[in-house]
């Protein structure tokens, strides 16, 4: 497992100028050659909430469809440009 000391700070590029994720993750990449041993299984909430979403995608599978929809609430989130410069 890397420590502390073995991590290195980002390489510099474009990206520090400009947005460039391109350049950044090509400057800054380093693949990762080991085992999934570092990995983490799932907590208890996640376990529930897994369980919650299995029983839901049952039930609207027996259902044919959709179980539920509000249609007086907008799906989507308004892309302005003031949003864009904050």
């Amino acid at each position: 497992m890397t420590t502390v000391a073995e991590k290195k700070a980002f390489v510099g590029g474009k990206w520090q100028t400009e947005v460039d994720l391109v350049d950044f993750i090509k400057s800054n990449y380093t693949e990762y050659r080991g085992d999934s041993s570092f990995l983490a299984g799932p907590t208890e909430n996640t376990k529930v909430l897994v369980e919650k979403f299995n029983e839901l995608m049952r039930q609207e599978r027996l259902a044919g469809g959709t179980l539920d929809m509000d249609t007086s609430i907008p799906s989507t989130i308004p892309f302005t440009r003031s949003r864009i410069h904050r």
